[in-house]
This record gives structure tokens, sequence and C-alpha cells, in this order.
């Protein structure tokens, strides 16, 4: 098709009707050659807009823009398509119409593929409750921007429109945020787009969990003022082993093993693992498998094992008893038990196995929290003879 002014409305008017667009180039190098397209389909300037693009040496690849109208007209059909190119160019290849849910479920169905059922649970039931209905969800990814992000984050409330803790924000923002750098690492979105969502889904760093520290006379003290037996072993097995609630839901009795004295993790954001127990954990656990059968939930609620959220109201009654922070968490635990093994001098690499986590995650959030022990240990070297 010859070439055409397709850029001005009184030319487009007065062009035929063709399948085949008439083409102008917007960009061509030795790298690639982008142009856009305008395909009449009927007299008067009714048609649509077309993208083609081609790498060097490759074939050309063609994206609809859509209806010619005011609002999308020449120039806007021109950025469309250079963004269409520069997505390509990145090695974006899904459709510029995924939306945000798209990545979610990606995201979701990816967690299943790999084994990790019980993160899946876990993060399809944040993003069920405060994702999947707003209009954020069905936003383009190519048009993610600070803005509407940060309005989400700041709209997010609880029921009965409750404000929600700082914690519990953080960790729905994780599951957007993991969704999103999924969809990086799966070319279905650029990576320039990050930092749209670094800045608009920014944590808010208020009453963080990893900010607060139990030591184990106040532990003890937690466990103590739970209100029931079963409540009490779920406390005190995360305190004695630093697992995640989510893995100690889906433990059975034969995850532990009495003559080694370990217990296996099966499911575990890292994987499986193996973690090597304490005296008095060896006879919590010992205690917890009498008279069970081998597949028996090992960790249980009214007999059954411990559905997301049950304990939450206990575990804030039994806080205000011990007279500990009303932030405070199982997860509180957790990071206690990573912060003593670090505060023994357990290498760093045998802690990040221990918690099922990165080497990288214990660089970047528990460092800080062994400086006393840092200064020990240089204190007896002897640097120069």
């Amino acid at each position: 098709m010859s070439r055409q002014s397709i850029e001005k409305a009184t030319v487009r008017a007065k062009l035929d009707p063709s399948p085949e667009p008439y083409w102008v180039p917007l960009e061509k190098s030795k790298e690639r050659s982008v142009s856009l397209g305008f395909r009449c389909l009927e007299v008067g300037g009714r048609g649509t807009w077309i993208a083609r693009y081609r790498p060097a040496g490759g074939k050309y690849v063609h994206e609809s823009l859509g209806a010619v109208t005011a609002a999308n007209d020449y120039d806007a059909a021109c950025k469309a398509a250079r963004v269409w190119a520069g997505r390509l160019d990145q090695g974006v290849t899904a459709p510029a119409s995924t939306t945000v849910r798209d990545a979610c479920d990606a995201y979701l169905k990816d967690l299943l593929l790999e084994g990790r059922t019980d993160t899946e649970a876990d993060q399809r039931s944040r993003l069920e409750a405060y994702l999947f209905e707003t209009t954020l969800a069905s936003l383009p990814l190519d048009r993610i921007r600070e803005k509407p992000l940060k309005e989400w984050r700041l709209a997010l409330k609880g029921k009965k429109g409750k404000k929600l803790a700082p914690a519990t924000v953080d960790r729905i923002l994780c599951a957007v945020i993991a969704s999103l750098n999924f969809a990086v690492d799966q070319r279905m979105v650029s990576p320039d787009l990050q930092i749209e969502w670094n800045k608009g889904l920014k944590k808010s760093g208020q009453g963080g969990v990893r900010d607060l520290y139990l030591d184990s006379k106040q532990r003890a003290r937690l466990i103590a003022k739970c209100p029931d037996e079963e409540m009490k072993d779920l406390v005190a097995a995360i305190a004695m082993t630093g697992m995640r609630f989510g893995e100690a839901q889906g433990l059975t009795v034969i995850n532990y093993h009495a003559k080694t004295g370990t217990l296996v993790i099966p499911d575990g954001k890292t994987g499986g693992r193996s973690i090597p127990l304490s005296d008095e954990a060896r006879a919590l656990f010992g205690k917890l498998v009498k008279n069970k059968l081998p597949a028996a939930s090992l960790l249980t609620d009214g007999g059954e094992a411990w559905k997301t959220s049950a304990y939450h109201r206990r575990l804030k009654a039994a806080c205000a008893e011990a007279k500990l922070p009303a932030n405070a968490s199982l997860y509180t635990l957790r990071h206690s038990y990573i912060t003593d093994l670090l505060r023994a001098a357990v290498p760093v690499a045998v802690v990040a196995d221990l918690a099922g986590t990165s080497i990288a995650m214990i660089q970047k959030n528990y460092w800080r929290f062994i400086p006393s022990h840092a200064a020990t240990l240089i204190a007896g070297l002897q640097m120069v003879r």
C-alpha cells in the first residue's frame, strides 16, 4: 500500500477502504523498524490503528491499537506504537491487555506448579480479599503507575471499614508485589515499571514484626498465658523452630523424626527442610505425636488442623495478659528465633537453611540485630602482632 499522510483526518477521510493498512514509518535503524498503519474500513475516515515491528533479520509482528477516535488520534496511536515496540525490545511478549489480575493468577498458578500449596492458599486469600474486586485488578500492566497503586494501598480497609494493622497491610502488599515481580520474570511487563510499584506499594515500616523481639522469658510468659493447651502447643512449636504458621498448619505426625530429633518441613517457601530440635522441643513434639496415626495433624485446634486466622484473638488476649506489645505475632516468634541463632554465632547460611529463607534476606533484615555479638568477636582478635 502506498505511503499516505495518515496523521491528517482529512486525508484519512478520502482513502479507499482496504484490508491492507496505509503505513507510515515511525522509526528505522539497523536494530529494528517500527511503523504505524491505518486500516480504512469505509470512506469517511472510519478505521483502526495498527502497529508493526520488525527486529533486525526478523519477521514482522503486528498489534492492533484500537479504533480511531478523538482520544485515540494519530499522536496517541504513535505513542502507543512506540510503547509497544519498546516492550518487544525488552522481551515482553504478553498482550498489552494483560492486567494486574492476570499477573496475580499466573503467580498463584506457578506456586501450585511448584507444590507450594500452603503459600498459594495464603497469598490467594489476601489477593481475593483485598485486590480482585477492585479497579486496580483490571488495570493493564503497561498502565501501572505509582498514583493508582498508592491510592489502592491507602484505601485498604478491614471488615466494616476497620483500619488494618500496618503489619497486615505489609503482608497484603507483599502478595501483590510478588505477583508483579513474577510478571516481570515471565516477560509479561517491562522491568522499567518496577519503580512504579516500588514507590506506590511502599511498605509502612510501622510496627513491623522484624522490629519486635521477644526474649526467652517473654516467650515463656506468652506461652503460659495462652488460654488453652492447643494454643500453647502452637505458640511453643513456632517459638522453638522458627517455622511459619502456614508451615505449622500442614505438619503431620510423620514429619517429626524422634530418632534423629528433627522436624521436617515438607513444603516451605524454599522447598523442604529439616530442623534439628532442642531437648525442650523434642519433649514438646514427643508429646504431640503420642497416640496419633502417622497422617494425623501434628498441631491441632479442636482436634483438627489449624485454620488461617483462627488463633488471632487468643494470641492478642495472651499478649495482653503477658504484658507484651500489642503487635506481637506468631511471626515475631519466628523473628526472635532467627535473631537468637545469629547471636549464637550460627553461620548465616545455616540460619537461612533452618528458617527456609535466603541468605540475602538474612543479610538484609537481620545483621542489625547482632552488633554486640560482632563487637565481642572482634574485641578478641589481634590484627597486628
